[in-house]
C-alpha cells in the first residue's frame, strides 16, 4: 500500500455508534467517505462484509473493520496524533470508560423503548445515576484526559 489508504465509512445517519467513529475520523483529520445504508433494507453488499449486520463499518482500502470502538483504537494506532494517552494505565482507564458509555447509549436506548410509565421511570433514573457517575469521573474536564480530547 502506498500513501493513505482510501477510507469509507459505512453508516446510518442516527447512529450513535457510528457518531463515534466518524469523530475520531474527524478529530484525527482523516480524509474519508460516507457510504449510507437503510438499515431496515440492508443490501447484500452490506451483510457480505458485516458480519453483524451493524454499523459502522470501515473499509480500509480492501479490508473491512467492524464494531466502532475497534474502529476508533484502529485510527488511533494509524493516524497521529493518539487520542489516548501514554501511560498504559491511562489508556486503559480510557477504554473502560468508552464501554460505559456505550452501556449508557444502550440505557438511553432501553428508556425510549420502556414498556410503560413505572419502566420509563425505572430506565431513566439508571440513566441519571450513570450521568452523575460520569459527571464525578471527569472532574475538571472538560474530558478525561484533562483539557486533551
Amino acid at each position: 500500500m502506498t500513501g493513505s489508504p482510501r477510507l469509507e465509512l459505512i453508516s446510518f445517519k442516527l447512529c450513535p455508534f457510528v457518531q463515534r467513529a466518524a469523530i475520531v475520523l474527524l478529530e484525527k483529520g482523516c480524509d474519508f467517505d460516507v457510504t449510507y445504508i437503510d438499515l431496515k433494507n440492508k443490501p447484500d453488499w452490506f451483510l457480505e462484509i458485516s458480519p453483524m449486520g451493524k454499523v459502522p463499518v470501515l473499509k480500509v482500502d480492501d479490508e473491512v473493520l467492524f464494531e466502532s470502538a475497534v474502529i476508533a483504537e484502529y485510527l488511533d494506532e494509524t493516524h497521529p496524533p493518539q487520542l489516548h494517552p501514554e501511560n498504559p494505565l491511562q489508556r486503559a482507564r480510557n477504554r473502560a470508560w468508552i464501554e460505559f458509555s456505550s452501556e449508557m447509549l444502550m440505557d438511553h436506548f432501553r428508556m425510549l423503548n420502556a414498556a410503560g410509565k413505572d419502566d420509563f421511570d425505572s430506565r431513566r433514573n439508571q440513566l441519571a445515576d450513570r450521568l452523575g457517575t460520569l459527571e464525578r469521573t471527569l472532574g475538571d474536564g472538560p474530558f478525561f484526559n484533562g483539557r486533551n480530547f
